[in-house]
């Protein structure tokens, strides 16, 4: 075999196993790094140089020469071109142009962490927060090291409310899918509208809602599924066709169960949205469900089951939508649109309030934007919400 045969190869490592690669030991000629410190995977045979760039990012990279005479390079986060040993300086200059970019970054997030905290009585520290504790003690950390214990109370007004948002923004989530049909889209824009006038305005809403599908045809439908699978999603909210769990609860069941499977299997939490019984009872199934009440006690009745059976959180529209109607009977007629199905401005402000409620167990009634609704409208649609809210 010629001497100027090489085999690339390459490793994964974390940073904090990276050996010295500049010590005698990791450079002798022969050796090889610890079997424990690296996870390898071998790449390639026989290479033979050419002087073209060889570029890897994220791990540890190097040529090896099948000639046990011929040096080994090493390189971190970036390419090499083949050299020889007179050339160790260029690849010392190319390492560090490669690794002192990432430092400055780290620096300056480091750095971001630090700003002025104010007390109620003007004075001012530049410092970075450390922790907040259940009595109200907030310990700040200033840039020379030394330790600050506050009490939450005594700083400004402005720093009372930037911890407020931190602490609701913590463990909420960021991404949420929701899956339904027509009764999903018609209440996505209040929806969208009170997540985006809230603190947790950043997070992301994602709707697929074909009109007239059932949860079974979600299933069904690898598109939608492999969207669960490969979304990164911390919610997926599950809402069948709305006559669906009052009429075949098994068939509901059963497709909530597998779609619930694979929302747990993509590491994502699962929230059934309880729908409404129609205005006037089910017309086309009117020996069963003659009345609202009767098909809003069946969908009520699958939908708890469900959340119970496979360990998920139930966002309780439909029990919201019975309470208003009956505290507020001429409002609760108002619900619905001219179909007696659909919601409404007013059924959407009320699903918006309990999914806000149910996502992030936040104060629904904090948040202000322009609903279109008047100020008896909401303080009812609350009182409601309320009620039903745990």
């Amino acid at each position: 075999m010629r001497s100027n045969e090489w085999s690339l190869y390459a490793r994964v490592v974390k940073l904090a196993d990276t050996p010295d690669l500049g010590s005698g030991a990791a450079r002798r000629e022969g050796s090889s790094p610890s079997p424990s410190t690296f996870r390898s995977a071998h790449i390639g045979s026989d290479f033979r140089p050419k002087g073209g760039p060889i570029c890897f990012a994220g791990g540890l990279v190097g040529l090896r020469p099948r000639n046990k005479s011929l040096p080994k390079y090493f390189l971190l986060f970036g390419g090499v071109r083949i050299l020889n040993r007179s050339m160790r300086p260029v690849t010392f200059t190319l390492l560090l142009t490669l690794l002192l970019p990432i430092a400055h970054l780290s620096a300056d997030k480091s750095e971001q962490s630090y700003r002025t905290w104010t007390s109620l009585s003007g004075s001012s520290v530049e410092a970075k927060l450390v922790k907040r504790t259940p009595n109200n003690s907030v310990t700040l950390k200033k840039k020379n090291g030394a330790v600050l214990h506050v009490d939450f109370q005594q700083l400004s007004h402005s720093d009372q409310s930037y911890l407020k948002k931190l602490s609701a923004l913590e463990g909420r989530p960021e991404r949420i899918l929701f899956i339904g049909n027509s009764y999903t889209g018609q209440i996505k824009g209040k929806v969208t509208q009170m997540v985006a006038a809230s603190v947790y305005k950043d997070c992301e809403l994602s709707f697929v809602h074909p009109g007239g599908r059932t949860l079974k045809q979600h299933l069904e439908n690898e598109k939608t599924m492999q969207r669960i699978r490969e979304g990164g999603w911390d919610v997926v909210v599950l809402q069948d066709q709305s006559q669906t769990p009052a009429i075949f609860p098994e068939k509901f069941m059963d497709a909530a169960r597998e779609i619930d499977r694979i929302i747990d299997r993509s590491g994502a939490e699962t929230v059934f949205y309880e729908t409404w019984g129609r205005r006037d009872g089910d017309k086309m199934n009117f020996e069963r469900f003659p009345t609202y009440e009767k098909m809003q006690d069946a969908l009520s009745h699958s939908y708890a089951k469900a959340a119970r059976q496979y360990d998920a959180k139930i966002a309780p529209v439909g029990q919201a939508w019975a309470v208003l109607r009956k505290t507020s009977p001429e409002l609760g007629t108002q619900l619905y649109r001219g179909d007696g199905s659909h919601p409404s401005a007013v059924g959407a402000y009320l699903a918006a309030c309990v999914f806000y409620a149910t996502l992030f167990d936040a104060e629904f009634s904090e948040v202000q934007f322009d609903s279109g609704l008047s100020d008896d409208q909401i303080k009812a649609i609350h009182a409601a919400v309320f009620e039903v809210i745990e």
